[in-house]
């Protein structure tokens, strides 16, 4: 008596129909991540919050580390080219210190969802000890040294930063004119 054979079953293929999928996975992580924190963050709750089957999750990323980096590396590019736009368009017509001032009163307002979702994710990342290496050098010092000294770069870096974190915590928007004084007065002490 013989087994009856079973049809081999296709094998299974990354579906063509869907080249964003890695990004919609990395996307969902840091909408979790801003909403619940890092602890949140399973491939069963990211593949949920992006829609797509578990598997996806770890046929894009070898482990939840890797899934992390790609999210933080992901952010920065968003937030770094966001910063990088702004401030092409507003230094020409509005100085050093008004294209700055411009670009955080855009930070907190037209981009605000993207600015919690960020910091959420760069914020959760300092509880995470193999994960502070890879946010270390995100700050916008590089960005601003473009446009200023080095010093001043520096300075103006670590007021707009503490600028967004108080923002994020308190829900509050920042206006160009409250902050180009202080930008400028930076710029004279560099």
């Amino acid at each position: 008596m013989s087994t009856p054979v079973r049809p081999a079953r296709p094998a299974r293929t990354r579906s063509k129909n869907d080249p964003h999928r890695r990004q919609r996975i990395i996307d969902a992580t840091a909408r979790i991540i801003g909403r619940e924190g890092i602890g949140a963050v399973t491939f069963r709750a990211v593949a949920s919050e992006a829609g797509v089957p578990l598997g996806s999750t770890t046929y894009y990323f070898t482990d939840k580390d890797d899934l992390l980096v790609s999210t933080i590396s992901s952010l920065r590019a968003k937030s770094d080219a966001h910063f990088e736009e702004s401030l092409a368009a507003n230094v020409p017509e509005h100085g050093v210190a008004g294209g700055i001032a411009r670009m955080m009163e855009e930070v907190t307002t037209d981009w605000r969802e993207s600015l919690f979702e960020g910091y959420g994710v760069y914020v959760s990342t300092f509880s995470q000890q193999n994960l502070r290496s890879v946010v270390a050098n995100w700050t916008m010092e590089q960005l601003i040294s473009r446009y200023c000294p080095p010093r001043a770069a520096r300075s103006i870096a670590f007021l707009l930063e503490g600028m967004l974190t108080q923002v994020v915590l308190g829900q509050a928007e920042i206006t160009a004119e409250e902050v180009e004084p202080a930008v400028s007065r930076l710029i004279e002490l560099g």
